[in-house]
């Protein structure tokens, strides 16, 4: 979802034991921002550069924010990951701090340097305290659901070993999804723009549905001129995971046009297998920047993956359940 030029509740559950790592993650999570310090999570920000302005996703502009600048503004965005630098900043910190170990959380390194970045740094922590780096291989809410498995295991006492076997279990029974906006102009592959793709989703309207395939790189699942179209192959998607896995919980990724949501949810609540939204996740500078103003995305689960307190959003946020016809 990125090409780059380089580089539960809102109060904190009692622990009853000391953590045994520390949790360091980036903004490509799409988190609210609340959630980081709520969590006890380290943010590392990712850069977006938008008229001139080098921004701190999150840190220096809120999702809200970055809409209308986004809207306002006949510029195109470019995003840069945080530096080896800027991440061994944090686990210095955390080291001081007295964390017996990190665990460090990030965004898919098929479409993004973060990890190649975390790695770098972690070897000079790792001088110091052990410092694992996980390429999540997923984006955006999705991501944020790795995040929220770990921040659960490291409350309940998890051993860092053990805190990792979670998140990959997480990872692996975890989609994403998005619908581009017509003809926006994303390289889809990191380092490799599809001129002719680009040229003719701008001339006929064509939406493009991404994924994030096994390996955490972007692949287009289809495309079309009629947003319905994609809702209902994504709908279909859920259905078949549904049929072998059970109930699915989702999380719906909004970038700036709610309207579209209702276009994403539509086929859910018609569709013949049970699933829950919990949440609607803003998506961030980062993601915005990478999948466009307007875009929409869906990250889904099965319901028997997740336990207590591995969803990160609030409990109020309203919920959307769909149970299969009689």
């Amino acid at each position: 979802m990125f090409e780059e030029n380089q580089e539960e509740p809102s109060v904190k559950p009692s622990k009853t034991v000391a953590p045994r790592f520390a949790i360091v993650t980036d903004s490509a999570c799409d988190l609210p921002y609340e959630y980081y310090a709520a969590h006890d999570v380290a943010l590392v920000p990712m850069h977006v550069r938008l008229d001139g302005a080098d921004l701190l996703d999150q840190v220096d502009v809120s999702p809200a924010d970055y809409y209308v600048r986004l809207a306002c503004t006949k510029s195109n965005p470019t995003t840069s990951y945080p530096s080896p630098a800027e991440i061994l900043d944090v686990y210095q910190r955390l080291i001081d701090e007295g964390a017996p170990a990190i665990v460090s959380v990030h965004v898919s390194s098929g479409v993004s340097g973060t990890v190649t970045s975390a790695k770098t740094a972690a070897r000079e922590a790792s001088k110091s305290v052990r410092c694992e780096v996980v390429d999540t291989r997923l984006a955006s809410a999705a991501e944020g659901l790795v995040v929220a498995a770990l921040v659960s295991a490291r409350d309940r006492g998890a051993s860092v070993d053990e805190a990792l076997a979670r998140a990959e279990q997480v990872m692996r029974a975890t989609d994403l999804y998005f619908i581009l906006p017509a003809g926006h102009q994303m390289v889809w592959r990191r380092g490799a723009a599809i001129g002719l793709r680009r040229l003719m989703a701008a001339m006929f309207g064509v939406r493009p549905l991404l994924y994030l395939d096994e390996d955490g790189s972007i692949t287009e699942r289809s495309s079309s001129t009629d947003l319905a179209d994609s809702t209902g192959l994504i709908a279909r998607i859920m259905s078949r995971t549904a049929q072998s896995e059970g109930p699915l919980r989702y999380v719906e990724i909004s970038a700036g046009l709610p309207r579209a949501l209702d276009a994403l949810e539509k086929p859910l609540d018609t569709n013949e297998f049970v699933s829950s939204r919990m949440a609607v996740a803003n998506a961030g500078a980062a993601v915005v920047s990478r999948a466009g103003l307007g875009s929409v995305g869906i990250a889904f689960v099965p319901e028997s993956v997740l336990s207590d307190g591995e969803w990160p959003y609030e409990s109020d946020v309203t919920s959307a359940s769909h149970e299969p016809e009689a």
